[in-house]
């Protein structure tokens, strides 16, 4: 006999579970505040892409009234962002100021992924003001990742503009405490706020009044890899940016971070292609590329046949999705290839022609 599916776990249970898993990531926190040891608050953040997944208002109202005081100004507004009327009422933990911002980042990361702008932005602000008050190593880690969603929230809000002097501000700071993890993440979101502006002279000057962390982590001394090279290729240095895009693709994850590996991957084509070059046929076969790349495939089709025609029909087509990815403005500079490729075509043939007459 089949044995009978088992029966969902309600709702109720799930975020009991999803509570205690959380309640285990805080004491590791503490753990890490007591030892002084940053490496435990790395262990949480790991965490953090799963327990996002699990979270909503029952759980986020709960672990605000546990543990967050209430002499924090903005604890109401978090309660009234994620309301519940069934969550227990019990005096908050004495905790430190690491459990308050880790629950705080929670709420602001719910906010962002259910698309609630209007009021990601004061979370934000209220988060990156609790932030700034402390200045502790173990704070280091959360501090940074804090800054990541900060940003990302005037981003999503259309204001990424607005929040450029803070984050020029901190990274002043995070320089002068030797603060290696929050130097590196500031650093990459005021490049990333100045391309998403194509101000490219500005970014450039960023780069040569600043040196990026070498004890950074791999993912953040990729994204730098990433934006170096898009800058050096706009700025018509197509070998230097060839060879940042490069090494930002071996720095990546490599079971991970494909949407990073998928943009850096169409850069590097629509480079290699400038410098006149044949991207390797490997990377448009790859599984986790071969859909993104088929347009670049295409197009990489018309550079090296010379054909201005097809180049035209693929630029057409996909217009949209060149500007949407940043890629266009480089992919407009490579009609003067197919032209010179198609000149040179013609004039192999003209030459062969008048050979095979004589």
């Amino acid at each position: 006999e089949m044995k009978e599916a088992e029966a969902p776990k309600p709702q109720s249970e799930i975020d009991a579970l999803t509570i205690e898993d959380i309640k285990d990531h805080i004491s590791i926190i503490e753990k890490s505040v007591v030892n002084k040891e940053p490496r435990f608050v790395l262990r949480v953040l790991r965490q953090l892409a799963s327990t996002r997944k699990r979270l909503n208002d029952a759980v986020l109202n709960q672990l605000t009234k546990t543990y967050i005081s209430d002499s924090y100004e903005f604890k109401g507004k978090l309660l009234s962002y994620f309301p519940c009327s069934d969550s227990k009422d019990e005096k908050p933990h004495a905790r430190s100021v690491l459990t308050e911002i880790y629950v705080n980042l929670l709420g602001l990361i719910s906010l962002l992924d259910n698309n609630r702008i209007n009021d990601s932005i004061p979370c934000a602000q209220a988060l990156i003001n609790r932030v700034m008050s402390v200045n502790k190593p173990t704070m280091h880690l959360l501090g940074a990742r804090c800054f990541f969603y900060y940003s990302r929230a005037f981003e999503m809000s259309g204001r990424l503009h607005e929040a450029r002097t803070l984050l020029h501000g901190r990274l002043r700071t995070s320089t002068l405490r030797h603060d290696s993890e929050g130097q590196a993440m500031l650093l990459n979101l005021l490049l990333r706020n100045y391309i998403h502006y194509n101000l490219y002279e500005q970014a450039e000057k960023l780069i040569s009044k600043t040196t990026f962390p070498e004890n950074a982590n791999n993912n953040e001394s990729a994204r730098y890899l990433f934006y170096l090279g898009k800058i050096k290729a706009t700025q018509l240095d197509y070998s230097e940016a060839f060879k940042n895009l490069n090494q930002a693709i071996r720095k990546a994850p490599q079971n991970a971070a494909i949407g990073f590996k998928q943009a850096a991957t169409k850069l590097l084509v629509v480079v290699q292609l400038l410098l006149g070059e044949v991207p390797e046929r490997h990377i448009f076969r790859d599984q986790h590329l071969m859909m993104s790349l088929h347009p670049y495939l295409q197009l990489t089709q018309a550079v090296l046949a010379g054909d201005l025609a097809k180049f035209s029909i693929v630029l057409e087509k996909y217009s949209d999705k060149f500007m949407k990815e940043g890629t266009m403005t480089l992919i407009n500079r490579l009609r003067h290839n197919v032209i010179k490729t198609g000149m040179f075509s013609a004039f192999i043939l003209f030459f062969q022609i008048q050979f095979v007459s004589s």
